[in-house]
C-alpha cells in the first residue's frame, strides 16, 4: 500500500507496543540514524493545539480513521481484482475478513 507516511506510522506503533511507556526522547533516539529521524523531529516539535484532556481520544480516533482507510484501500484493491482477474482462495478469505472487520467498525 503506497500511502505517504504509513511505514513510519507502523514503525512508531511497533515501538509503542513493544515499549509501553516509551517517551518522545526515547523514540527519537531509537530512530536517530534512520531516514525517519527528521520527520519525527518535526512531529515532536509540532504545536498541535489539542488540549491535554482530549489528546488521547483525538489520537485514537485519528489512528482508527487511518486504519479504516488502509483496510478500505485493500478491500477496494481486492474487489477490483475480483472483477478483472478473479481472486484465489486466500484473497477471497481476506476479502471476506476485511468486509467483516469494516462492517463491525461501522456499527
Amino acid at each position: 500500500m503506497n500511502i505517504a507516511g504509513i511505514g513510519l506510522l507502523l514503525r512508531l506503533q511497533q515501538q509503542a507496543l513493544e515499549k509501553e511507556n516509551i517517551t518522545t526522547a526515547q523514540l527519537l533516539e531509537f530512530f536517530r540514524d534512520t531516514d525517519d529521524y527528521e520527520p519525527l523531529i518535526k512531529l515532536a516539535t509540532w504545536q498541535h493545539e489539542i488540549n491535554e484532556e482530549r489528546l488521547e481520544t483525538v489520537f485514537k480516533n485519528t489512528f482508527k480513521f487511518i486504519e479504516d482507510q488502509c483496510l478500505n484501500y485493500r478491500l477496494e484493491t481486492l474487489l477490483i481484482k475480483d472483477k478483472t482477474q478473479g481472486l484465489n482462495s486466500d484473497e477471497r478469505l481476506e476479502c471476506h475478513l476485511l468486509m467483516t472487520a469494516l462492517k463491525a467498525t461501522n456499527s
